[in-house]
């Protein structure tokens, strides 16, 4: 009995936490979605803008390919739907994407209308990333959405959204077997309960900050990782370093050799990037083909040759046993944090320093200028 009562305790949070992270996990991926459409928005565009959807009058052969790319991102991440939708009216919703085999009963056709709910018509109003609790839809049954605007950098409009979905099935499947842990740990110490659930929701929240295609970190973690860094840095008065790192022609391997050597070409330079670093290092995928890296306590000459290193390794990989006959190489930006910098400023600075590697002939790091 007294064993009892802080397992019960401690079970009854569970669901909560769970819940609070799959909102974000659901939020993460959505973003990933979005930016990955984003990179090539125009094709994307053309879809979305056709009101009729009859055979002939759309690229087909664009959205089988993006249908067959959702239904490998649900099946690699574990979530129950991944879809894109765009506003057709002020309370319909009508599918673009949505990841499933036609021949299933949870395909949703291309232009099939929903009801356009209100987390949705945040993300087309204020261009933001939100998550809902736990809903209960009345087509579709329990489920947490994420939700990110896909968005036109050129007219700065919202033209659609990203969403995922995680069903009730799922949450309950991670809640019955904590449940059964804790009911066979009722007879163990207090102590070891504690431990032992503490691991696995840490072990769960390492994996919500992992970028499903590459095993680098998320964006989301860099951030908060960031402003970590910022505060360690100022109490020691130590320097840090970050990369902007920019995959040079990626469009055009993306749309020449397409998504498949796209994706390859992603995860080559992930493994170069953590083969190169140091455990301390925080490598993260930024969006698309961008990456950003933390280095901490690294100045930034010492942050140029590291740069130089990642840049020699890339120009001598050899590809071939994986499927790709092409050449890679990168642009890198470094910015060297000083004390009145904030996680917004370095960012910047670490981006303008990458496109003047771009503009001036690529494959380059460049320095900024920060005195």
């Amino acid at each position: 009995m007294i064993l009892t009562l802080p397992v019960l305790l401690i079970y009854q949070d569970i669901k909560g936490v769970i819940i609070s992270e799959l909102g974000k996990s659901a939020m993460n991926i959505a973003s990933s979605v979005a930016s990955f459409i984003e990179q090539d928005i125009e094709p994307f565009k053309e879809l979305a803008s056709n009101g009729k959807y009859i055979k002939g009058s759309y690229d087909e052969t664009y959205y089988e390919k993006m249908q067959e790319t959702f239904r490998d991102i649900k099946e690699k991440t574990g979530v129950s739907f991944v879809y894109v939708e765009k506003r057709v009216s002020n309370t319909e919703l009508a599918y673009i994407f949505d990841g499933e085999k036609q021949e299933s009963k949870l395909f949703s056709p291309l232009g099939y209308i929903d009801i356009l709910y209100e987390e949705e018509r945040m993300v087309f109003d204020e261009k933001i990333t939100v998550s809902t609790k736990l809903v209960n839809n009345p087509v579709w049954g329990e489920l947490i959405s994420g939700f990110a605007p896909i968005i036109d950098k050129k007219s700065g409009e919202v033209i659609a959204l990203a969403g995922v979905d995680i069903s009730l099935s799922y949450i309950d499947k991670i809640i019955n077997s904590i449940k059964a842990i804790i009911l066979t740990a009722i007879f163990i110490i207090i102590f070891l309960i504690t431990v032992f659930v503490d691991r696995i929701l840490r072990m769960r929240a390492k994996s919500l900050e992992t970028d499903y295609l590459t095993g680098l970190y998320s964006k989301n973690y860099y951030e908060s990782e960031l402003d970590f860094i910022i505060r360690d840095s100022l109490f020691k008065e130590k320097v840090f370093c970050v990369f902007m790192i920019d995959i040079d022609d990626f469009k055009y391997i993306n749309d020449h050799r397409g998504h498949i050597i796209g994706d390859k070409v992603l995860k080559s330079v992930a493994n170069i990037m953590q083969e190169n670093m140091r455990g301390v290092d925080i490598c993260s995928r930024y969006g698309g083909d961008e990456f950003i890296v933390i280095l901490p306590e690294t100045t930034k000459e010492h942050a140029f040759l590291i740069g130089q290193r990642i840049l020699d390794k890339i120009s001598n990989l050899d590809l071939i046993n994986v499927g790709i006959d092409i050449k890679i190489s990168l642009s890198i930006g470094i910015v060297e944090w000083k004390p009145n910098m904030s996680a917004e400023n370095l960012i910047e600075c670490a981006d303008q320093a990458m496109y003047i590697s771009k503009k001036t002939g690529k494959n380059k790091v460049t320095i900024y200028k920060n005195n």
